[in-house]
């Protein structure tokens, strides 16, 4: 029997996520009967994760699999949809296949030459297109009411770049960038190449750290600053983003630039996905009311 990656993946890996994710709603007082809805699986089942009676995933992804799994339910809790928490934990397994050591164990897994895997890999592991996830997000940011009130006067930009982008035509924008009109926010539909100062600052953030493929600008100000130490995110205070960007070894969640005469400050929110710097988005929102 042919033994594909994403049968791999169900089997193996993805029980181990649903145990941490159900833990983590179990925590948030969640009935079993919510917490299978939102899963797929029966009452038994979560039961079963519940007990901590599941398969160990190999030892090598445990630590990445929980984060996987809580990153996840964090995002639902956060009042993310079933549908983007999904496109989310597929960019996260798809992730997992660019890995050299996912490529010994699934070879293992399938009994084939592991000269043979990143071929196989390379076939059926495409990322989830950016351009919908960020459509998905945008929509979402979109009907955010405290979002308007942190747009800059140079107005906001939201990026989202394939695996190891190196183009700017590789980075999914937003044309003519987000606007406020009156008290909402409006942009167009996102498009690629559609960026050019956000989209070359996540080209160099991204061939620094991969895992960084998103970023949204917003205002700065000391309320910012004050939302920021009341959350839980990481945040970096410096002069020049660009220049600081070729020096930082690990990105923070948040980047603030202080500006000058001629350039207006920004805080810059990084994270793996659109989903992800949303999150973020509304850590400091919380910190703002």
């Amino acid at each position: 029997m042919m033994r594909l990656p994403w049968l791999y993946v169900f089997e193996e890996l993805y029980p181990y996520v649903r145990s941490v994710m159900a833990v983590k709603f179990s925590k948030a007082n969640f009935k079993q009967v919510a917490i299978a809805d939102i899963l797929g699986v029966t009452q038994a089942m979560v039961s079963k994760y519940l007990g901590g009676t599941v398969k160990r995933p190999p030892r090598e992804f445990e630590k990445v699999l929980r984060g996987i799994g809580e990153e996840i339910a964090e995002f639902i809790l956060a009042g993310g949809s079933k549908e983007e928490a999904m496109v989310l934990l597929v960019e996260r397994f798809n992730e997992l296949f660019s890995e050299r050591k996912f490529c010994e164990l699934y070879s293992r897994y399938a009994k084939i030459d592991e000269r043979n895997c990143p071929i196989i890999l390379n076939v059926v592991s495409p990322t989830v297109e950016p351009l919908k996830a960020l459509s998905m997000a945008l929509q979402r940011l979109l009907q955010d009411a405290v979002f308007p009130n942190l747009i800059p006067q140079v107005r906001s930009n939201f990026v989202f770049c394939l695996f190891n982008a190196k183009e700017i035509f590789e980075v999914a924008g937003i044309p003519g960038r987000i606007t406020r009109v009156g008290s909402r926010a409006f942009a167009l539909p996102p498009a690629y190449g559609a960026s050019s100062y956000l989209a070359k600052v996540l080209l160099k953030v991204h061939k620094k750290d991969p895992k960084i493929r998103s970023i949204l600008n917003i205002r700065y100000g000391e309320d910012i600053l004050s939302a920021l130490n009341s959350s839980n995110l990481e945040y970096l205070v410096v002069t020049s983003l660009e220049e600081v960007i070729s020096s930082i070894e690990t990105f923070p969640d948040v980047i603030i630039e202080e500006g000058d005469r001629s350039r207006e400050p920004g805080t810059y929110i990084l994270g793996r996905s659109p989903f992800d710097v949303l999150r973020k988005l509304k850590l400091i929102e919380k910190g703002l009311l």
